[in-house]
């Protein structure tokens, strides 16, 4: 087994080995090619609850999970994609269980020749040693954490770590094992305002000062009486970036997916890509599974296609969706690495430092949080949203109180938009946004 990174997994190895023999008894009859994929992972994480460290829904906890796929191409043409688990072996029959499971699939392809895998930094020496035996370096932001007890009624956080390890075997020649971390922390006060921190690695020095300053002043600023400053109509709004992220994700993302190209439920179809310019000139959206350490950044997907960047948005021109093996074929295309949620996903755009892109010409609405967006039809790029948490903010950049307020508009428009602004915010993936709606306060 090519061996990526450091580590052995006994358990993993065993089960893999297993199932590849079931597999390769039942292939010389009935079996025109398979793929088989596992991942066992470790997992450990503790929490404050309403000011208390464990307790019942915060206790320390440790969570060991062997799981995978396999995926069988039968010499009648039917294909089978079913859960494996160290409890699939107590099927006497386990073989005989996925021929009955399998289906006709006329867009379906056989299993990937293996290809070049990129190195890709995702594994943290560190992090692994943690997850076997936790120490100060990952209970340091708890301890921090709770020194906030009386800042706030009651403070909720909480840390992660996790280990995993994941193999990729197939007829086609696939012989992988590759070794992964994460860490991630968040806090939050009194369910008003929360940060994260995601990786896989410790965070930085620095990082979770950072975090506790931001959701400390956001804290006092929600917790403020509004001071008028607004009324009911047209203005400015601005999104924290993790509203942004959603939106992004929501309405560009989804209508990106082969799935959705390919059976008509995108806002694009297929001809559009390479020839429609779907926002302004100076914005770019790329994957971007290669950065170290990120959460976004991988190997390769299950079906074996390498990470690799993907431009899916170049100067404003669609130029490509994202298209696992089966829509791929559909259209005619080659696979494409896909996306690992939002976290792989990089807006490209001019950015201003934040303090700028508090200030305009009038009074606006700063939307922390927001509420409905899985309502809101990705097709069409309208939105009609609930703000969860929102501020006023005077033209000068100067935050005023907390206000209710629902905000709608355009976000296919607001990216077309030269008025629409971006700026950078440290320990935050995408920007924040400055753009036009209708807002209407409660």
């Amino acid at each position: 087994m090519n061996d990526m990174a450091t580590g052995n997994n006994t358990a993993l190895t065993e089960l893999s080995e297993r199932l590849r023999r079931v597999i390769e008894a039942e292939g010389a009859g009935a079996i025109a090619s398979w793929r088989l994929n596992l991942t066992h992972s470790n997992v450990i994480k503790v929490g404050i609850d309403s000011n208390h460290l464990g307790g019942p829904y915060s206790a320390p906890r440790n969570v060991d999970q062997l799981v995978g796929e396999v995926f069988i191409v039968w010499k009648d043409g039917r294909r089978t994609i079913a859960r494996v688990d160290p409890g699939s072996l107590a099927n006497p029959d386990l073989a005989g269980a996925w021929k009955g499971s399998a289906f006709a699939d006329p867009d379906q392809v056989d299993v990937l020749s293996p290809a070049p895998l990129p190195k890709v930094d995702i594994f943290s020496e560190k992090v692994s040693a943690a997850v076997q035996s936790p120490g100060s370096e990952f209970f340091a932001p708890l301890t921090q954490y709770a020194a906030l007890k009386g800042q706030a009624q009651f403070i909720n956080a909480g840390v992660n770590a996790a280990v995993s390890r994941s193999v990729l075997l197939s007829s086609a020649g696939h012989d992988l094992a590759w070794s992964a971390t994460d860490y991630s922390t968040s806090i939050g006060f009194d369910s008003l305002y929360d940060d994260y921190y995601t990786g896989c690695a410790f965070p930085e020095p620095g990082t979770i000062e950072a975090m506790i300053d931001r959701v400390a002043r956001r804290y006092g600023e929600l917790s403020t009486a509004p001071r008028g400053w607004l009324a009911s109509g047209e203005m400015e709004v601005l999104l924290e970036p993790d509203v942004v992220e959603g939106l992004i994700g929501h309405y560009l993302l989804g209508n990106m997916l082969g799935s959705n190209v390919a059976n008509g439920q995108s806002a694009y179809r297929p001809e559009d890509f390479g020839s429609r310019h779907i926002v302004r000139e100076d914005l770019s959206l790329r994957l971007e599974p290669l950065r170290p350490l990120h959460p976004g950044s991988y190997v390769c997907t299950r079906e074996g296609v390498p990470a690799a960047e993907l431009t899916l948005v170049d100067k404003g021109l669609l130029v490509s969706p994202i298209l696992d093996v089966k829509y791929a074929n559909r259209l005619g295309k080659r696979p494409t690495p896909l996306a690992n949620g939002t976290d792989s996903l990089v807006l490209h755009c001019p950015l201003e430092k934040e303090t700028q892109i508090m200030q305009g010409d009038a009074a606006s609405m700063l939307v922390c949080s927001v509420l409905g967006l899985h309502t809101q039809d990705p097709t069409s790029g309208n939105f009609s949203l609930t703000a969860g948490q929102a501020l006023e903010v005077q033209r000068d950049g100067s935050v005023g109180g907390k206000i209710k307020a629902v905000f709608s508009g355009n976000l296919f428009n607001a990216l077309n938009e030269k008025s629409t602004r971006f700026a950078r915010v440290p320990g935050k993936d995408f920007p924040m946004m400055r753009l036009r709606c209708r807002v209407t306060l409660e």
